[in-house]
Order: C-alpha cells, then structure tokens, then sequence
C-alpha cells in the first residue's frame, strides 16, 4: 500500500454483520470479560496439568538439566511470541490481519521443531533413535493436553471474528498444540528426528486442523 493511499474500508456486508452482532447480546463490560478470560484460562491449564500429572509429569533423565531448561523455555517464549501474532489487537478493532496469523500458524511448528533440534544437537546422544519409543505415546498425550487450552482459546474468542474464523481457529489450535509441546517436551527425553515429527509436531497438525474446522462454527459471527 502507498504511504498516501486510504486504509481498505469494511465492505457494507461486513459492517452489517458487525452490527448485527453487536444488536443480538449486550456487550459484557471489560472487568467481566477479563474475569471470563482468566476461569477459562485456569480451566483450560488445569485440565492440561492434569493430563501431564496423570502421565507421571516431569521425566528428566538420561537429560542434563540445561537441556532440559532450555529446550522447555525456549519452545515456551516462541508460543507466547506467536501468542502476541495471532491475539494481539494491533492497529485494527477487528484484531490483527490474517497474514499476522497465517505466520504465527506456520511459523511457530516450525521454530519449536529447529529449536528442540539445534538444542538437543549440542548435547551427546541425544539425538540417537530410541526403538521402544517410535512417539505414539508422545502424539496421544500432547494431542491430549492441548485439547484444554484449544476449548479455552475458542471459548474466549467465540462469535470474534468476522472475516477469517478458520484462520483463527488454525491458529488457536496451533498455539494450544505449542503450549502442551512445552510440556511435552518436559515428558519426553527423544530428540530423534523421526520421533520429533511423529509425537511432537503431528499433534500441532491436529489441533491445526480441528481449529479450523471449528473456527467457521465457533468463531464467526453474522453468518446467515
């Protein structure tokens, strides 16, 4: 866009379902919002911690502790990195552009991948293959734990978003999945390639895809 070039308007279409959004539900003030957000946010955590605590939480060895403490805290600065791409309000009313969360959606597997690798690269043997642990277990349960945050993410954001809801369910799904590979990652001691792909990166796949399949449903609004 040219700098002196006028800002897109809305189309008619878009500001009638905005507005008729708008007439269906009084809007919540912003302290109740907030206190919304934060019981579904402590839900959707709870029910995650209680999946990894049932999975025998934290399982260190054969890691050394930095590893460990780096690999975890990195994949969790990436997540709240792509966290701020995807809630972040910007510029607009409407929230960030699609493009801000197409970046984060693809972007964000991607960084979790090369980091847990080139981490995990600088410390001997961990990058060998383990046969008795192919990921299967790794996929279930961070398939699992990142089912708690993905029904918070929606549920704090349902009836949002007027022009991109699979989009921004792709990408709630994406940040849900990030968030429980932290504590995967805190799990599972394998950096073998293979394994990485199977049980740590499909999982954010999956949520991918059920948050687009459930953004059209959950996230849209004015839609006749």
């Amino acid at each position: 866009m040219k700098p002196n070039q006028p800002a897109p308007q809305p189309s008619s279409d878009l500001r009638a379902r905005v507005l008729q959004s708008i007439r269906a539900a009084p809007a919540p003030t912003r302290g109740e919002v907030l206190w919304r957000n934060f019981v579904l946010g402590l839900a959707g955590t709870g029910v995650m911690l209680a999946v990894f605590g049932w999975a025998s939480g934290l399982r260190q060895e054969p890691r050394a502790t930095s590893l460990v403490l780096e690999t975890s805290v990195g994949a969790a600065v990436l997540t709240l990195l792509a966290m701020g791409l995807v809630l972040g309000r910007g510029r607009s009313a409407l929230g960030p552009p699609g493009a801000s969360r197409l970046a984060a959606a693809v972007g964000l597997p991607l960084a979790l991948l090369l980091w847990k690798v080139g981490v995990s690269a600088q410390f001997a043997g961990m990058m060998d293959r383990w046969p008795d642990r192919p990921g299967l277990k790794c996929l279930a349960l961070g398939t699992v734990m990142a089912l708690g945050p993905f029904a918070a993410l929606v549920a704090m954001l349902q009836r949002t978003e007027p022009n991109h809801p699979r989009l921004l369910g792709s990408a709630l799904g994406v940040l849900a999945a990030g968030v429980a590979w932290v504590f995967t990652d805190l799990w599972c001691p394998v950096a073998y390639v293979p394994h990485l792909l199977l049980g740590h990166a499909l999982p954010v796949a999956i949520l991918a895809g059920l948050g687009a399949a459930v953004g059209r449903w959950k996230l849209g609004f004015g839609v006749s």
